[in-house]
């Protein structure tokens, strides 16, 4: 959701991908995140999107890195640290939505929504 937000609403600066930690390659982005996604504004091909890895290829490529939470943080500067001077953790950590409710989603968005505004 963050990477949608951020290629929605910071399009003329910044181009967003997404990637976990623990991400497998090819899943799909839940409903509840698509209908808090449309909910807000935020556009996108979001059927389409499916969640991939961070790989030194991703993080090659980006200009900077910004992990939702101190663990995602720890977790990539230990598998990838040649790139921890990429790394902008977010304001706050982001509690995964992950098997809630849309509310669950709704809450989550709009943390991510606050955090990218102050970061940004």
């Amino acid at each position: 959701m963050a990477a949608a937000v951020t290629n929605t609403r910071y399009s003329d600066t910044y181009i967003a991908q997404s990637c976990g930690t623990i991400a497998a390659l090819g899943s799909h982005m839940s409903v509840h995140a698509q209908s808090a996604l449309a909910q807000q504004g935020v556009s996108g091909d979001f059927a389409a999107h499916t969640s991939q890895p961070a790989t030194e290829e991703l993080l090659s490529w980006a200009h900077m890195v910004v992990p939702l939470t101190e663990s995602h943080h720890k977790q990539l500067l230990f598998a990838f640290p040649d790139y921890a001077d990429k790394f902008r953790p977010f304001p706050s950590d982001i509690s995964d939505p992950f098997g809630g409710d849309l509310e669950d989603y709704q809450r989550c968005l709009e943390d991510i929504c606050a955090g990218l505004e102050w970061l940004i």
